[in-house]
């Protein structure tokens, strides 16, 4: 089976990427310069562990085209989060449209 990138819209930037079938949110994010941190969390968060749920992103459109909530990030943000989305924990399975200000 041919795995087909993905693309991941950013709605409040106006851009979009080509990303291959399970990329990790965050990192896309990171290397697009898609900025995920506010405040004193650009200098304190966990680098990608769940723990301090400072990357949150606002799912748009495809919500079914990622990866089902990690049991830490459910923890972390509880079972209504709606489309609310930890990027560190999130991996791309489908076109998606994003705000990175969650």
């Amino acid at each position: 089976m041919i795995e087909r990138p993905h693309l991941v819209r950013f709605a409040n930037l106006e851009r979009e990427v080509m990303v291959p079938d399970n990329a990790n949110l965050r990192e896309i994010c990171m290397r697009e310069q898609a900025q995920l941190y506010f405040g004193l969390a650009q200098l304190r968060n966990c680098r990608g562990g769940a723990r301090c749920g400072t990357c949150r992103i606002r799912v748009l459109e495809g919500a079914e085209n990622l990866s089902v909530p990690s049991p830490p990030e459910r923890e972390r943000m509880g079972e209504s989060a709606g489309d609310i989305r930890l990027a560190c924990q999130a991996n791309v399975r489908g076109p998606i449209t994003i705000d990175t200000k969650g």
